[in-house]
């Protein structure tokens, strides 16, 4: 069991180096106070297509600096690659071979206390190339279970629960239950019984 861990930890860090390394090579940064988190690894992990890799920072001073070294880009300078969307809450752009990258500007700081706020348990995963540390829940990912963590947006929350039981994750009653609680305040919420049964 521990040679099939080590296997899946080695091929999960070998695909994130092979484009962590193309990144930083075609900016010519070190990308100093970065990781990646988030649904790239769990995509990984589930084998399935890659939609986008998500760095994260641990200060908003890497990100500025990261924001410098992708500054040619904004000015056209650098045409492997190319600028999708420029928000409050991340930069999103792409390269040449159409892999999308975001540098996320709303939150920073350590990757242990960013994937702490993810809204849910299965997200909680994160690479940091530098440091060559690794960190995830296989057996959480492989199950699709969802399990609720953290109400940022209830509307992203939600949201997401959409997206991700589209998927064919499951969820069950008790962990909405902790959803609608996070949203009203409130530890009140009726839990009906014989729904609960009725959805294991």
């Amino acid at each position: 069991m521990t040679e099939i861990r080590d296997s899946l930890e080695d091929e999960i860090k070998h695909k994130l180096d092979i484009v962590d390394l193309d990144l930083k090579g075609i900016l010519k940064s070190k990308l100093q106070g970065s990781y990646i988190a988030g649904g790239a690894l769990v995509s990984i992990i589930l084998k399935k297509k890659v939609h986008d890799y998500d760095y994260w920072f641990e200060s908003e001073l890497y990100f500025n600096q990261a924001l410098i070294d992708l500054q040619p880009v904004f000015d056209g300078l650098n045409p492997a690659l190319t600028i999708l969307a420029d928000t409050d809450r991340a930069v999103t752009f792409m390269d040449e071979s159409k892999r999308k990258f975001q540098f996320i500007r709303s939150t920073f700081g350590s990757a242990e206390d960013v994937v702490d706020h993810f809204d849910f348990k299965h997200t909680r995963a994160f690479y940091i190339p530098s440091e060559n540390r690794l960190s995830y829940d296989e057996e959480l990912i492989l199950s699709k279970r969802l399990e609720f963590q953290f109400m940022r947006s209830p509307i992203g929350t939600f949201t997401r629960l959409s997206k991700f039981a589209k998927r064919g994750y499951t969820i069950k009653p008790s962990e909405i239950k902790k959803m609608l609680e996070a949203v009203t305040g409130s530890d009140a919420v009726p839990l009906e019984e014989d729904y609960c049964e009725s959805s294991q």
